[in-house]
């Protein structure tokens, strides 16, 4: 019986509680991350081996409206480059990573335009941005470059 009433008690005081956010909450993106919160889906086109024929393409989910090609569009018609494995944001910016090209490329989240470009870093797979660094996975090393 006393098992029974302290389960009741122990129900009643849940019920009881009320749920009170601490602390900041969600805030209203800035407008290099409105690009990157749109809602707007970007799709990697890893392309094929030594062909130099990667790309980025888009999909806007509330227009349906898809955008083959967007890297090349927004490059005058350059390439991404050779076998792009992974894509991440990071302060208003996309971050490729090119195992094919040896190379790691900044793009502007808004436009896709390539904003820089570091080469001849191995052959980069897998990719964290944590703060100023990046943090990359070799196919060949075992090892994290950054």
């Amino acid at each position: 019986m006393n098992k029974l009433r302290l389960f009741l008690a122990f129900c009643l005081a849940l019920g009881a509680c009320d749920r009170q956010d601490i602390g900041p909450q969600r805030r209203r993106p800035t407008a290099t991350e409105d690009s990157l919160a749109s809602g707007r889906v970007y799709i990697l086109n890893e392309g094929n081996f030594g062909r130099g024929n990667a790309g980025i393409s888009t999909y806007d989910p509330l227009t349906k409206q898809a955008r083959k090609q967007a890297f090349q569009a927004a490059n005058g018609g350059l390439p991404l480059g050779d076998v792009a494995q992974s894509m991440a944001a990071h302060k208003g910016q996309w971050y490729v990573a090119l195992n094919g090209s040896s190379a790691l490329v900044a793009l502007d989240s808004a436009s896709l335009v390539e904003r820089a470009r570091i080469r001849g870093i191995g052959t980069p797979a897998g990719m964290a941005l944590a703060g100023e660094k990046a943090y990359l996975t070799d196919v060949y090393q075992r090892k994290l470059r950054k």
